[in-house]
């Protein structure tokens, strides 16, 4: 239920997006980089991680016989989706609205360094949430 949750939620962001602002969306993003769809794809991913981590948090924390060690590492993964989601979001949000800007070489190499450092912290903290 939580995935229909999702995806209806992306297609009532879609068609609001499409009415408020004019934008063709399915053309828009027909016309737009490829790597568009890798962020919508993190962002997804982190929006995944962060629901899932809540969720274990949710009811396994809120009890009197809680691991605090545990618990720690469960909020730390919400933390972590939720930052990488909004990430993803941003890029993929400039993407969608810039115009030719996209297109232009510090535009390309600023994304390349998001890139990295997204991936240098998400193995940093896939490491530390999964050493125990």
């Amino acid at each position: 239920s939580s995935w229909g949750a999702f995806i209806v939620t992306v297609i009532i962001f879609a068609k609001y997006i499409q009415n408020i602002h004019k934008i063709n969306l399915k053309a828009e993003l027909k016309r737009k980089p490829r790597r568009l769809t890798h962020w919508f794809g993190f962002m997804a991913a982190s929006l995944i991680v962060s629901g899932s981590s809540g969720d274990i948090y949710a009811s396994t924390c809120h009890s009197e016989d809680r691991d605090e060690s545990y618990c720690t590492v469960a909020n730390r993964s919400v933390t972590l989706g939720v930052c990488t989601g909004f990430v993803g979001l941003s890029m993929s949000c400039i993407l969608v609205f810039s115009s030719d800007y996209a297109k232009k070489l510090i535009f390309l190499l600023a994304e390349l360094m998001v890139s990295l450092v997204m991936v240098i912290a998400n193995g940093i903290a896939v490491a530390h949430i999964t050493c125990e």
